[in-house]
C-alpha cells in the first residue's frame, strides 16, 4: 500500500486566531474511510482539529501518525541553576560549527509504557539558541516525572550547544482531547507520538473548490464639488472681524485671508 504524507507547518495554539478561525481559508478537509472527519487543510498549509493547530508536523494518511518535522538529539533536560529549578533546556538537533543549521520541533511530548494511556507530558519549545554554562540535569523516571542530578554540569561543549528552552509549564494531554491519543515512539528517551484516533483508516482528503481569486480594480471615486456662500466682514484696519456661511461646509480659522490696499479691502480665499 502506498503511504502519504500531508505535510503541515503552524504552531501549536488556539484556533480563535483569526486566521484559523476564517472558514474562507479552508481548501479542503480529511475524512476516515467511515465518513468521520479528521480536520481542516488551510490556505498557510495549516492542519488543524477542535481547538488545536498541529505545527511542524506531518500526517501519514495509512497510520494516522503525526510526525515531527525537527528533532531533539535527546530528551535529558538542563538547568542553569545546580538544583534543577527554574527555566528547562532541552538539546536541539544541530552543530555550532554550522551556524543556521540548527533546528528543532516546536512541541515534544514526553511519557512512557507505563503513563502512556494516562499521562503524556506536553512540552512547548522556543527556537534553538547557541549556549552554555549548565549546572544541573534530569531525566524522566518511570512514572514520567523528572529525576534531578544535582550540581552536574554539562561539559565537553566548549564553543556552546543549541538548546530550546521550554516555554510552557508542561501539561498532560492524555485524554485531552477525544480525538488526539499517543504512541510511544522511543521508550529509552520518553518520546510520545500523537495519533488521530476515532476515524477508520485510510484517510481521504477532500478539495473544497472555491472560486479562482480575480484582481479587483477599485473604480476612483469622484466627489461632486460644493459650493459655498458666505458673508465677510473686514474693519478699516484690513482685519477680518465675522464671517457667516449660509451654504456649505464649516470655514475654519484660516480659510479666510484679508489684504488692505490704499483704496479698499480685498477679500482672498
Amino acid at each position: 500500500m502506498k503511504k502519504t504524507l500531508l505535510c503541515i507547518g503552524i504552531s501549536l495554539c488556539s484556533i480563535n486566531q483569526a486566521q484559523a478561525n476564517d472558514q474562507n481559508n479552508i481548501v479542503g478537509y480529511w475524512v476516515g474511510a467511515n465518513g468521520a472527519f479528521v480536520g481542516n487543510n488551510y490556505e498557510s498549509e495549516s492542519f488543524s482539529r477542535d481547538n488545536l493547530i498541529l505545527n511542524q508536523s506531518s500526517i501519514n494518511t495509512d497510520s494516522a501518525r503525526i510526525n515531527y518535522l525537527g528533532a531533539v538529539r535527546s530528551t535529558t533536560m538542563y538547568y542553569k541553576s545546580t538544583d534543577c529549578s527554574g527555566t528547562i533546556y532541552i538539546e536541539a538537533a544541530g552543530d555550532p560549527r554550522f551556524p543556521g543549521e540548527e533546528y528543532g520541533p516546536n512541541f515534544l511530548f514526553l511519557s512512557s509504557d507505563n503513563t502512556i494511556n494516562k499521562k503524556v507530558m506536553f512540552y512547548e519549545l522556543s527556537k534553538p539558541k547557541l549556549m552554555n554554562n549548565f549546572n544541573s540535569q534530569s531525566n524522566l523516571g518511570p512514572d514520567t516525572q523528572p529525576i534531578c542530578k544535582e550540581n552536574t554540569p554539562l561539559t565537553g561543549y566548549y564553543n556552546g550547544i543549541y538548546m530550546q528552552a521550554v516555554s510552557n509549564t508542561p501539561e498532560n494531554f492524555a485524554n485531552k482531547y477525544p480525538w488526539l491519543g499517543f504512541v510511544m515512539e522511543n521508550s529509552n528517551t520518553h518520546e510520545a507520538i500523537p495519533i488521530i484516533k476515532g476515524s477508520t483508516l485510510p484517510f481521504k482528503y477532500i478539495e473544497i473548490n472555491k472560486e479562482p481569486k480575480t484582481d479587483i480594480v477599485e473604480e476612483p471615486k469622484i466627489y461632486p464639488a460644493v459650493g459655498k456662500h458666505i458673508t465677510v466682514n473686514v474693519t478699516a484696519q484690513g482685519k477680518l472681524s465675522y464671517v457667516t456661511v449660509t451654504k456649505g461646509g464649516p470655514i475654519y480659522q484660516g480659510d479666510i485671508t484679508s489684504k488692505k490696499f490704499s483704496n479698499g479691502n480685498e477679500v482672498v480665499k
